[in-house]
């Protein structure tokens, strides 16, 4: 990751659905760092446990190579994962959404930044299920399984339509409030009335006029304790048909100017994504596109701006790498973390400018001293800091356990705005030193029928638990595994469906640590997964795959199931 920091980035990006390489050309000439992807379950794995990754893996592959940064949204259930319709309807059984989100972060790991719960679930267009089935099954569920194969990816959603009629207010309390520990970044889309820039920021910062309308989301989101943590505008746009291209234009413009002036003093959007890169042939009727369908690919006036606006603008942008601390803080005493931050915009950072690092998670009556103040220079666009912060967790008896806090490290403006992407950590309060691993699982090739050990050495004071995980799930001793609870892991007559990743967490009084990562591969199999297709990928000329068209076909086939049913009950 640290080899890849280099020229200032920008908090703006473009929807692209899922771009062949000329429109990714397009958009990297557009000047965006960041693309919002469909990641459409359903195309990933048509039959349960048969793979299909390799679109995927070249669309990803040929966007890191432009230094375009991805921010994927899944969604799309496939026709064996449920009993209702394909695409909207709510997976029977939610271990293969969970299942599907740890594949691809762990796939990706490293290369895909963020990942979005659903595409607005409000709306029954893209969900068939309540509200609760949404933040249970779907966002919660989703949200565990991407942490735990990557943790350093951000968690996104819940990707709502700003819409009365949709009940986007009571949506985004309950989702927000009911996973504030598993979100890393709340998502919303928010599109004008008209084609007036003022009227997106009006829903955003004031809300209704009426006493009986809806509140601002800026409103909700203080209301929640949200406000100043990660926040994307993930979808906005206006049609050229609605108001001209000209009219487009000047939304981008004044939108722009509004939330990201030139002077760089942005407001609490962190980044934001229009709506959209290109127009759709396939719906001539939808033309939020900024360039013209394939193959012309012929920018708009708003792609100009755009691009423009992107190559002049003062930005202000920072990500956090990675925090540092003794694996156990003392009570009572002050320890030292070292927070790794790289500039990734266009100014240059200096002590007296009033930038800090912003730790949340952890309890009020923790001190916290030090941080940007004490940089011993100017930091550069591209450099990268280490930030000293010392940390003293209120005094407790020799006899009290320890304690770990999940916490958000981002940086933070003077005004005390956030800033950049965040990272996910975590933080030990105790007297008792946390286990140790001697030795970590290693990879194992296999035949397949073979038996596979994977084993670790542990040390550590009082009693140690061992548990063992695959692909992100706790194993219990069966015919497959054995050792399950112990430091020797057994995968017995070892097949497609035990590949995949491995590792053992261990538990004591003190607290709980994980091994590192091992594979077991199958001789003459690739690795990532069980039965991957390597001949389904359709041919390149033919359009690629969006969530408007496949959740238009998958209602199209279903209309059609129910015309068809419905004319055999007539002739019956």
């Amino acid at each position: 990751m640290l080899a890849a920091v280099g020229a200032a980035a920008s908090p703006l990006g473009i929807a692209v659905h899922l771009p062949d390489e000329p429109q990714l050309d397009l958009a990297a000439d557009l000047g965006v760092d960041w693309i919002r992807i469909d990641f459409i379950w359903a195309f990933v794995e048509p039959e349960q446990d048969v793979f299909d990754w390799a679109r995927y893996d070249q669309l990803i592959a040929e966007s890191r190579e432009r230094n375009l940064r991805i921010f994927a949204t899944i969604s799309g259930t496939p026709d064996w994962a449920t009993s209702g319709a394909e695409g909207p309807g709510v997976p029977d059984d939610s271990a293969d959404w969970w299942d599907i989100c740890y594949r691809a972060a762990a796939r990706y790991r490293g290369w895909v930044e963020a990942w979005g719960m659903w595409n607005e679930p409000n709306l029954d267009r893209f969900w068939e299920g309540t509200l609760v089935d949404y933040r249970v099954q779907i966002l919660k569920r989703g949200a565990d399984a991407v942490h735990a194969a990557d943790p350093h990816a951000l968690v996104a959603g819940p990707e709502l339509a700003h819409l009365n009629s949709a009940n986007w207010e009571g949506w985004m309390r309950s989702c927000v409030g009911g996973a504030f520990e598993e979100l890393d970044v709340v998502t919303h889309h928010v599109y004008p009335s008209g084609v007036g820039a003022g009227d997106v920021t009006r829903k955003l910062e004031e809300g209704g006029s009426y006493p009986w309308d809806p509140p601002s989301v800026r409103k909700v989101l203080r209301d929640l304790g949200w406000f100043g943590r990660p926040f994307w505008l993930s979808e906005t746009g206006v049609e050229t048909d609605t108001g001209g291209a000209y009219a487009q234009a000047v939304f981008y413009e004044d939108l722009l100017m509004e939330w990201f002036p030139p002077d760089g003093d942005a407001k609490w959007i962190d980044r934001l994504f229009f709506y959209q890169l290109l127009d759709d042939p396939r719906f001539p009727d939808i033309t939020f596109g900024i360039a013209g369908p394939p193959p012309g690919l012929e920018p708009k006036l708003a792609f100009e701006y755009y691009g423009d606006f992107i190559r002049e603008a003062v930005v202000e942008d920072a990500r956090v790498l990675s925090w540092d601390t003794e694996s156990v803080v003392e009570p009572g005493q002050w320890n030292r973390a070292v927070v790794r931050v790289v500039n990734e915009g266009t100014t240059t950072w200096r002590a007296d400018d009033g930038l800090s690092v912003s730790v949340v998670g952890l309890p009020e009556d923790w001190e916290i001293e030090g941080g940007m103040a004490a940089l011993g220079g100017d930091v550069a666009p591209g450099s990268i800091e280490d930030v000293a912060l010392d940390l003293r967790p209120p005094s407790v008896g020799w006899g009290f356990p320890n304690l770990r806090y999940d916490i958000t490290v981002r940086m933070a403006r003077g005004d005390g705005r956030g800033l950049g992407s965040p990272l996910r950590a975590g933080v030990v309060s105790g007297w008792h030193s946390l286990p140790v691993f001697v030795r970590h699982p290693v990879t194992s090739v296999v035949d397949p029928g073979g038996e596979s050990v994977f084993r670790v050495v542990v040390d550590g004071a009082g009693d140690l638990e061992l548990s063992w995980f695959h692909n992100g799930k706790a194993v219990t001793d069966g015919d497959r595994f054995s050792g399950t609870q112990t430091a020797a892991l057994t995968v017995h007559e070892a097949d497609a469906a035990d590949t995949g990743e491995y590792w053992c967490r261990v538990e004591s009084s003190a607290g709980w640590v994980l091994s590192n990562l091992a594979e077991l591969v199958l001789t003459g199999q690739g690795r990532g997964g069980p039965r991957e297709s390597d001949g389904r990928t359709p041919d390149p000329w033919e359009p690629m795959p969006s969530f408007e068209s496949f959740f238009a076909d998958a209602a199209a086939r279903r209309e059609e199931a129910e015309r068809l049913e419905l004319e055999l009950g007539n002739r019956d």
